[in-house]
């Protein structure tokens, strides 16, 4: 259950849905795609709320078990228009995504937008994320903030320390420089109090190509999949850009390693506390080679992170965001297509110790297999697969989707518009895993916990007798973190936001609590 839900109904929030005129001729449309993992049949009923109004459209459709509803222009079909927020609500279980993205008669340019986490039942203790890097606002390019708040009562926060409130299930879109003072060469909202959904979104003024950035945690460690400074198809040259933003003063390494392999160059840099840093062309600049691959960082404070690859052309640049990887032992890709219009890559990141064979089948959105294939990744490393769809021997597919299981994965589906050459990130989607963390054997690091333990337990992750310092998290209920690491390269985990409550040395305890818990890589691992 998800964002104050009914009991036995699952919602998901997807902010940033449009059909509406913007800036620079721009013309934004949203293509909602509903998948039902579950055995039987959901009734999903999909409701857009306009930004800035309390207008609202919203109509009701069946999912099949294992079908893919695919819904293009959705705010069309609801017989509306403008910009906002759906808000989808279901009797069962079910997995969504949205591309928003600027038709134009060379394509399209699109982002991808998935709930803020990688599960239903976890995105309620995933909003409200205190960071959104990566502001950009100048000539080349414009950003704008989204919130909405999916509660049923009046909210306040801030950002960057101005004081913002919203009313129950309302939101608004607005450009950056409206509501802070920042720097647009490169910058990092802060958020603060109360959670509310977020979103970033920059915008290349010239090609109007979208890039979507969720709210980031501020962690210690983390990877970056489908870093490039290497010449593409058609004359392309594919950089990539990375964001950091520190909260203390903090050395961070870097390591880059090249598709299919678990090491490579490596250096590190100095970040001052508070200070959000730009470093163009990492890959290039920074690492001093070329080719393509993924991007390990850790830091001996949390900073938050995220990168945007991309090519430049006479009329601006076209690319994706690039996010911290999240784990998980088993999940969807949706948007799974490829034939005149659109193509469909994918990378998978293995963050174990171990090469691992992950199992791939691909459906077609009535549900029918259309072919299963293996691919081995080695330990720590990523791998790249273009046109997926041919390793299953199919030549075109409309709309399917993609399971991936095996082991312990990340990583993303580039969905490829063929005219434009822009590709948009299509994050995995399933169930996180799930352990009683005492003696559970778990790669990566847990990000964060959600326990409906009634009293706050400290516990910990292959580990005994020894102090961690945790930090409070935003203030939310059965959410925290902990950030420094543990013995043999496992994180811990601690009590509850009661417990929390003011930084603290906390002494490892032995009771265990049954938990949900959210990874992220580790490097090395």
């Amino acid at each position: 259950m998800a964002l104050g839900a009914q009991a036995g109904e699952n919602r998901i929030v997807l902010p940033g849905a449009a059909l509406a005129a913007g800036v620079a001729g721009t013309h934004w449309r949203s293509d909602l795609q509903l998948f039902n993992p579950g055995a039987s049949a959901v009734k999903a009923t999909v409701r857009f709320l306009r930004f800035s109004s309390t207008e609202s459209a919203e109509e009701s459709y069946t999912v099949e078990a294992g079908h893919l509803l695919v819904l293009e222009d959705v705010v069309s079909s609801l017989g509306t228009d403008g910009a906002g927020t759906l808000e989808i609500t279901a009797d069962g279980p079910i997995l969504a995504g949205m591309r928003t993205y600027n038709r134009t008669s060379g394509g399209s340019f699109g982002q991808f937008v998935t709930p803020n986490a990688t599960t239903i039942q976890a995105q309620a203790q995933s909003y409200g994320a205190g960071f959104l890097p990566g502001v950009i606002d100048n000539g080349a390019y414009r950003s704008n903030v989204g919130v909405f708040n999916p509660e049923g009562s009046r909210v306040s926060w801030s950002i960057d320390g101005a004081p913002m409130s919203l009313e129950p299930h309302s939101g608004w879109q607005r450009r950056v420089t409206e509501i802070a003072s920042i720097d647009g060469e490169g910058d990092t909202l802060i958020l603060g109090g109360t959670p509310v959904l977020s979103y970033l979104s920059v915008i290349d003024n010239h090609s109007g190509d979208p890039t979507y950035i969720p709210p980031q945690d501020a962690a210690v460690a983390g990877t970056l999949v489908g870093v490039a400074h290497q010449a593409g198809a058609n004359g392309t040259q594919w950089r990539s850009d990375l964001f950091l933003h520190a909260t203390e003063a903090t050395t961070v390494l870097l390591e880059l390693r090249p598709w299919g392999k678990s090491s490579g160059p490596s250096t590190s840099i100095e970040l001052g506390a508070g200070e959000t840093r730009v470093v163009h062309d990492v890959v290039g600049t920074l690492m001093g080679v070329e080719g393509g691959g993924m991007l390990t960082y850790s830091a001996t404070h949390p900073i938050s992170v995220s990168a945007r690859t991309y090519t430049e052309g006479s009329k601006g640049s076209c690319g994706q965001g690039i996010l911290p990887a999240a784990v998980m032992e088993e999940g969807y890709f949706l948007f799974l297509r490829d034939d005149e219009d659109f193509r469909s890559n994918l990378a998978l990141y293995n963050p174990t110790g171990n090469q691992v064979g992950y199992r791939l089948e691909a459906f077609s959105a009535d549900g029918s297999s259309l072919g299963t294939d293996t691919v081995s990744v080695p330990a720590g490393s990523a791998v790249q697969l273009n046109r997926v769809i041919h390793r299953f021997g199919l030549q075109e597919l409309t709309a399917g989707y993609l399971e991936v299981s095996g082991g312990l994965f990340g990583g993303y589906l580039s969905f490829v518009d063929n005219a434009s050459g822009d590709g948009s990130t299509v994050l995995p989607q399933g169930l996180a895993p799930e352990a009683r963390v005492t003696g559970a054997s778990v790669f990566g690091r847990i990000r964060s916990l959600y326990s409906e333990a009634s009293e706050a337990t400290i516990t910990v992750i292959d580990a005994s007798d020894w102090s961690v310092a945790a930090r409070p998290a935003p203030d939310h209920s059965g959410r925290f973190h902990a950030d420094l690491p543990g013995p043999g390269g496992y994180w811990i985990v601690a009590g509850t936001p009661d417990e929390m409550s003011g930084a603290r040395w906390l002494q490892v305890g032995e009771a265990p609590v049954e938990a949900r818990i959210v990874l992220a890589p580790m490097p090395g691992m």
